[in-house]
């Protein structure tokens, strides 16, 4: 019979807001990033490996968005000097229907209090505007003829953000990127299976 091992406590990673495409991976896992690679167990390892994988195919595809590409003395940027937001990695998860612990139940491993599922659904993140707000402003665009729906997806992301921006409505700064996929990108996938 083996003893169940004990789990990290990760919490003080739901301080921060970005991450190395390794830490993102181990996050994702329910591994310390602090621990060392010689120290993993198999089990570990076996988890971490295709979440790691996973991760750095969508930013090679661009399905993962990268803030900070520290070039070394040839030029190129190293895979661990790449680094994830928790929001882009959010996303990214709920493009492909899972939900990482890490991102998705930040607040509960913050107060350790379990929280109804409505909440916990909204967990870790902390969203720039509400959704009843920008589909308003996106309807205002399109009834004043500032944006036309045949228009491109970039082109109505970006019209929708400078609106927002003009609005003084976000609560942080969000790109194009995140309304396409985030925003607007639901919506648009299910016109295109309606029509």
């Amino acid at each position: 019979m083996t003893t169940k091992q004990k789990q990290p406590d990760l919490s003080s990673w739901d301080l921060l807001n970005d991450f190395s495409i390794d830490e993102a991976a181990c996050l994702w896992a329910g591994i310390d990033p602090t621990t060392e690679e010689t120290k993993r167990s198999q089990l570990e390892t076996s988890k971490l490996v295709p979440i790691g994988y996973l991760l750095t195919k969508a930013v090679e595809e661009e399905k993962l968005p990268i803030i900070k590409l520290k070039p070394n003395r040839y030029g190129k940027a190293l895979f661990e000097d790449m680094r994830v937001t928790r929001e882009d990695l959010k996303v990214f998860a709920e493009s492909i229907g899972v939900q990482p612990a890490f991102i998705f139940n930040a607040s509960e491993t913050k107060t350790g209090v379990n929280e109804s599922p409505v909440t916990k659904s909204n967990a870790g993140r902390h969203s720039a505007c509400s959704k009843e707000i920008w589909l308003e402003r996106l309807a205002i665009l399109i009834l004043t003829n500032k944006i036309n729906l045949n228009d491109t997806h970039d082109t109505i992301a970006q019209a929708l953000l400078e609106d927002l921006n003009g609005q003084k409505v976000l609560k942080f700064p969000v790109s194009v990127n995140t309304i396409i996929k985030d925003w607007t990108g639901p919506i648009v996938r299910q016109a295109i299976k309606e029509s």
